[in-house]
C-alpha cells in the first residue's frame, strides 16, 4: 500500500492553515464480499496542539528507539525558527501569530491496540517536539506575560493524566528523564543510550532556543508553533496495518523527491544521453549520504548559495533555495546561464559539483568527529553551528589542490570560532541567525579570495574588529540558565590549552564530547554559602556577582564537582591539585621546584599565575584570575594562531544590515532624540526592582558594571537567565514608559 497527499493537496492544506481538523482524504481498499471489512486508512490535518491535546502515545514495537542526533534537532529548530522570524515583527501583538504563514512537518503514523494510541512512524519528530514543549514551558513559566502559556504547555506535555504525570510519550524507559527535564533536574542515571540520547537533545533544544529566540518574541513563538504549525497522521487501524504502512512508507514507492528533480533537471540537456552522467551522481550521492542524511541536497544547496551569491536565495513567493533549489534554478536561468547553450546545466554538475563533493564528504566527516588538525570545525559543531560551510565552499575552487582547500577549510573553522568567542563574551548571540547574516556579508569578498594567503587577508578585515571583545572575561558573569553552553566551551578551551602545554595532552574534546553521564561542570571557587564569607563581602547580591564572573570559575568532572560544591575555597585546594592544572595551579604546591613543566609555561608564554591566598580581599582576587584568563584567551585565539591576517591599519567597522527582528535598535532611539545616553532604567519582576543604565552605544549596563548589547540581554542577566521581553521590562527613570512604548512612539512618528 503506498499512501500519500498529493502536491495539490498539500498546497491547499498549507494555505488554509495549520489551526483547523478534519478528514483530509479517506484511503484504503475494502475487499469484495468481507463480512466484516476493517476501517479503511484514514488522514486528518493536525496541528503540534491537537497532537499532543489529550493524547498520549505509546510505541509501535517495530519502531527504532530515539536516534536524533544535535544535526537532525538543529536542523529542525533552523527550520522553525526561520519561517517564524519571516513573519515575526517586534510590534507585534500575540494575537497576530494566527495570521502567520503555517510550517507543515510532515506525517506520522498511528494505530490502536486494546485502548492505547500507538505511533508506528514518527516518534523522532514528536519526542523532539515533545522536548521544545519542555523548554517552552520552562521559558514561559518564569514570566508574567505568559503564565496561561505555561499553564496550556504543561497539559500538552502531561498528556491525558496530568495528576499521574503520564507524559504525552508514554514510553516506561523515557518516563524518569521526561520528568527530570520537566522539573529542571541535573542529569539522571538512565543506563539506555536511546534515553541518555533523549537528555543530551534537551540540552541542543534549550541552546538553541538561547541562541535564537529573542525573549520579546516568545509569546508569539508558542502560539505560532501550537496554532500554525501542522502535521498530517494517518490512522493505520490496527498494528498490521501499521507496519504495512510503516514499510511502504519507508522502504517502498517511488516518490519524486527534491534531489531527484534537481538530478533531472540538471542533466537532462547532457548530450549525447542524459545518462551518460547517472553513474557519476549515483557515486556522488552515496558516497554524501553515507556521512550525513540528506548530505547531498545540503551540498548542493551550499555550492549554489557560495557560487550563485548575488542572487538571492528567497524569491517571495514560495520559491526558495532552501526547499526547491531546483524550482529556484529555473527562476534564475537567465542569471545564472545568460548566454545558454545545450549543456550547460549538466555542466553546473560536471564542473561545479562533481569535482567538490569529495572535499564536501570530508568538512562533514571533520564536524562529526574530531579529527586533529581540524578542530575547529568539531568546534563549531559542538556550538551548535549546523550549517557552517556556505563560507568555506565560498572560498573553494575546484582548481584548488587538496593541501590548499584543507587550508582553507581550517581558515574558516577558526574564523567562525572567533566569532563564536569573541561574541560570548560580550553576551551578544552567536546562533546560526548570526552566523548566516556574517557568512552573507563576506561571501563576496571570499568567494574573490583566490590564494590561502587572499583568504587570510579577507577574514582578517573582518576579525581584526573582534578582538576588543576579549575584554569581556573581565565583566562577563555566569548564569546557568543563560550561558552555561558557552562558559563550559570557553573554560574547556582555557583548560585543555593549559593541559597541553604543560605536557599533560589536549584534553578539549573530553570536556565537550560529554563521555560520561554527567559530563563536565562549571564550578565555583567560592561556595553558594554567602555565610561562609559575610565578614569579607557582608552584601549578598555583591558576593553573588563575584563569584560567577569568569575569574571565579573552573572545570571540574561532573561527578567531581558534586563534591565539592559546598566547600570553602582554602579547604577545596588539595582536591584541585589533582585535578586539571587550571584548577590546580590555585594550591601553592604548583609553584615548587618539582613543577618544571608548569613553570616553564608559566616564563615561555609569560603568564602570570598566582596560587591563593586567603588574605586578598575576593574582589581583587577575581579581578587578577579574570585577567589571566583574558590573556590566555588573547593567545589562544590569537590571529597568527588561527591563520588570520590582520590589517597593519584600523578597518572601519561595517555597519551591519538590519535583521528582520531588529527593526528598530536603542542607537537610533538615541540617535533620534527619543532616549538620552547615560539615562536611568528600571524593571521589576515579583516586586523585586532592578536598576541598569542606558549606554551612548546603545548598551545597557546593569548593577553589576557588566554591559549588555539589548535590553533582552539585560533582563535576563539579572533576572538570572529567566526568560524575559527586554523591551517591556525595562521602563525609564521612574516613569512608566518602557522602551517598547518609546519605540512605537518613534515607528508612528517615520
Amino acid at each position: 500500500m503506498r499512501i500519500h497527499l498529493d502536491r495539490n493537496r498539500q498546497t491547499h492544506h498549507r494555505s488554509q492553515g495549520a489551526g483547523r481538523t478534519g478528514f483530509l482524504s479517506t484511503l484504503g481498499v475494502v475487499m469484495a464480499g468481507s463480512p466484516d471489512p476493517k476501517e479503511i486508512v484514514r488522514a486528518r490535518s493536525a496541528t503540534v496542539r491537537i497532537l499532543f491535546e489529550g493524547n498520549a502515545y505509546s510505541l509501535g514495537y517495530f519502531q527504532r528507539r530515539y536516534a536524533w542526533e544535535k544535526l537532525q534537532v538543529e536542523k529542525l529548530m533552523l527550520d522553525l525558527i526561520k519561517k517564524f522570524e519571516r513573519e515575526w515583527r517586534p510590534n507585534h501583538q500575540v494575537a497576530d501569530a494566527m495570521t502567520y504563514e503555517p510550517y507543515f512537518l510532515g506525517s506520522v503514523i498511528t494505530y490502536r491496540r486494546a485502548e492505547e494510541k500507538y505511533l508506528a512512524d514518527g516518534q523522532q519528530r514528536v519526542v523532539t517536539l515533545l522536548l521544545l514543549l519542555i523548554r517552552l514551558y520552562h521559558l514561559t513559566s518564569s514570566r508574567e506575560d505568559t503564565r496561561d502559556q505555561s499553564a496550556r504547555l504543561l497539559t500538552l506535555i502531561l498528556g491525558i493524566d496530568p495528576v499521574r504525570r503520564q507524559f504525552t510519550i508514554t514510553d516506561i524507559g523515557y518516563r524518569d528523564c521526561f520528568n527530570d527535564l520537566l522539573n529542571g533536574q541535573a542529569f539522571g542515571a538512565y543506563g539506555e543510550p536511546d534515553v541518555v540520547r533523549v537528555f543530551q537533545a534537551y540540552q541542543d533544544v534549550t541552546q538553541f532556543c538561547l541562541q535564537n529566540l529573542p525573549g520579546e518574541a516568545l509569546p508569539n513563538f508558542v502560539t505560532w508553533l501550537l496554532e500554525r504549525v501542522s502535521l498530517v497522521e494517518l490512522d493505520a487501524g490496527d498494528p498490521d496495518r501499521a507496519l504495512e504502512m510503516f514499510v511502504a512508507m519507508n522502504d517502498r514507492g517511488v516518490r519524486l523527491t527534491p534531489l531527484d528533480l534537481l538530478k533531472q533537471y540538471l542533466l537532462s540537456d547532457a548530450r549525447p544521453d542524459p545518462r551518460v552522467h547517472d553513474a557519476g551522481w549515483q557515486s556522488m550521492q552515496a558516497a554524501l549520504d553515507a556521512v550525513a542524511k540528506d548530505a547531498t541536497l545540503d551540498f548542493v544547496r551550499s555550492v549554489l548559495r557560495a557560487h550563485y551569491f548575488h542572487l538571492h536565495p528567497d524569491d517571495g513567493d514560495g520559491i526558495t533555495l532552501d526547499e526547491a533549489p531546483h524550482e529556484w534554478l529555473v527562476r534564475h536561468e537567465e542569471a545564472i546561464w545568460p548566454r545558454y547553450k545545450t549543456g550547460d546545466h549538466a555542466k553546473l554538475f560536471t564542473q561545479e559539483l562533481q569535482p567538490l563533493y569529495p572535499f564536501y564528504a570530508d568538512l562533514l566527516r571533520w564536524a562529526a568527529a574530531p579529527v586533529e588538525g581540524h578542530l575547529g570545525t568539531w568546534f563549531n559543531t559542538s556550538n551548535g553551528i549546523i550549517r557552517q560551510f556556505d563560507l568555506t565552499m565560498a572560498a573553494i575552487r575546484s582548481s584548488d589542490n587538496e593541501d590548499d582547500m584543507h587550508r582553507k577549510a581550517t581558515l574558516v573553522a577558526n574564523f567562525l570560532d572567533l566569532f563564536v568567542v569573541t561574541r560570548g563574551l560580550v553576551a551578544e548571540n552567536y546562533g546560526q541567525a548570526e552566523i548566516d547574516e556574517l557568512v552573507n556579508e563576506l561571501r563576496p569578498a571570499v568567494r574573490e579570495s583566490r590564494t590561502v594567503h587572499d583568504l587570510a587577508i579577507a577574514l582578517g578585515k573582518t576579525a581584526a574588529n573582534w578582538y576588543p571583545n576579549f575584554s569581556g572575561v573581565l565583566t562577563l558573569r555566569y548564569r546557568e540558565r543563560g550561558n552555561r553552553p558557552f562558559v563550559v566551551y570557553f573554560l574547556a578551551r582555557l583548560t585543555a590549552w593549559m593541559e597541553s602545554r604543560t605536557g599533560r595532552g589536549d584534553r578539549a574534546v573530553h570536556m565537550l564530547n560529554h563521555i560520561d553521564g554527567r559530563g563536565h561542570e562549571v564550578e565555583h571557587l567560592f561556595t553558594s554559602r554567602h555565610a561562609e564569607y559575610r565578614n569579607v563581602i557582608p552584601d549578598s547580591d555583591a558576593y553573588s556577582r563575584q563569584r560567577s564572573r569568569l575569574g571565579a570559575l573552573v572545570l571540574l568532572e561532573g561527578s567531581d564537582n558534586a563534591s565539592l560544591g559546598a566547600l570553602r575555597l582554602a579547604d577545596k585546594l588539595g582536591a584541585y591539585r589533582s585535578h586539571y592544572m587550571l584548577a590546580g595551579s590555585l594550591h601553592p604546591d604548583s609553584y615548587g621546584r618539582g613543577e618544571v613543566r608548569f613553570r616553564r609555561f608559566r616564563e615561555d608564554e609569560k603568564l602570570d599565575f598566582q596560587a591563593y591566598d586567603e588574605t586578598i580581599p575576593i574582589p581583587a582576587f577575581v579581578q587578577s584570575r579574570s585577567q589571566l584568563f583574558k590573556a590566555m584567551a588573547e593567545k589562544i585565539w590569537a590571529a597568527d594562531r588561527l591563520g588570520l591576517i590582520l590589517p597593519t591599519q584600523p578597518v572601519a567597522t561595517p555597519r551591519p544590515r538590519q535583521r528582520k527582528r531588529s527593526l528598530v535598535t536603542l542607537v537610533e532611539l538615541i540617535r533620534e532624540g527619543m532616549l538620552a545616553p547615560d539615562t536611568g532604567l528600571i524593571g521589576t519582576r515579583n516586586r523585586k526592582m532592578f536598576r541598569a543604565t542606558l549606554l551612548g552605544d546603545g548598551r545597557i549596563r546593569t548593577a553589576s558594571d557588566e554591559p549588555f548589547p539589548s535590553p533582552t540581554a539585560a533582563a535576563e542577566a539579572v533576572l538570572d537567565g529567566k526568560s524575559a521581553n527586554g523591551w517591556t521590562f525595562w521602563r525609564i527613570g521612574e516613569g512608566k514608559e518602557t522602551l517598547a512604548e518609546v519605540r512605537t512612539r518613534y515607528e508612528h512618528r517615520r
